[in-house]
């Protein structure tokens, strides 16, 4: 995997952008501009506080979103599952100035993910996200802005990064597979194409596919719900 900065697309206009040009896109973008003039024109839910987030997966995998400050944690954390994470019903947990928010059993001084979003984070409140406290994907997310608006179902994808440029480490043709046992270990060693998975030490019994996530390669992590979130979310233009 190169080291280049990744791009992604907005999600409004098609035009495509390094992560910190889209955050300034974002706030220009007329198509956007014109989504939510129609949007907020029609019927449909009282305006209230839209909550715009970036979410971070290390440096290449991220994605803007805006979601209504009456949805609860709990939302975002299902989100963040169907779109990236879930393997395997993992417990997972947000950490919001030092209070932690977890999605099942929890300790005393911990909380559940009950509250709504409005109620924990402002503008540029920066929090933290664990899915699996075995093999942990850890995401960093950042509240970028807020206004009064309204979304019909309470979470909207504006951007996301777009599939990252992963070569097979023998031949250099698109892989599809990456080692779930080399990726800790060896990363750049660690993706094949289907011809030469094949030969790998291994075994293709350790592969995982390749995928648009910060926890491709990690435990079950297959993506697979990946399509179906972006599609349910993303602006109907």
């Amino acid at each position: 995997m190169s080291g280049k900065m990744s791009k992604g697309k907005c999600f409004f206009c098609e035009e495509i952008f390094a992560k910190n040009a889209m955050k300034t896109h974002l706030e220009k973008c007329e198509k956007r501009k014109e989504y939510i003039v129609k949007s907020e024109s029609s019927g449909g839910p009282k305006k209230e506080k839209i909550y715009t987030i970036l979410i971070k997966g290390g440096e290449k995998y991220w994605m803007f979103i805006e979601i209504s400050g009456n949805k609860k944690l709990k939302d975002l954390d299902d989100f963040i599952r169907g779109i990236w994470v879930e393997c395997c019903g993992h417990l997972s947990a947000f950490t919001i100035n030092g209070v932690e928010f977890q999605s099942g059993t929890y300790e005393a001084g911990d909380r559940s993910m009950k509250d709504n979003i409005e109620k924990v984070v402002d503008v540029r409140t920066k929090f933290f996200y664990e899915y699996d406290f075995g093999t942990t994907t850890e995401l960093n997310l950042e509240v970028i802005s807020v206004r009064k608006g309204k979304i019909a179902q309470g979470i909207l994808i504006l951007s996301r990064n777009l599939p990252l440029e992963i070569k097979c480490c023998v031949c250099e043709k698109d892989a599809v597979n990456v080692c779930s046992e080399c990726i800790t270990e060896d990363f750049e060693n660690a993706f094949f194409c289907e011809e030469h998975g094949k030969k790998h030490k291994c075994g293709e019994d350790m592969f995982l596919p390749v995928t648009n996530s910060p926890r491709m390669g990690m435990c079950g992590y297959t993506g697979d719900s990946d399509e179906l979130y972006e599609k349910k979310f993303s602006p109907k233009i």
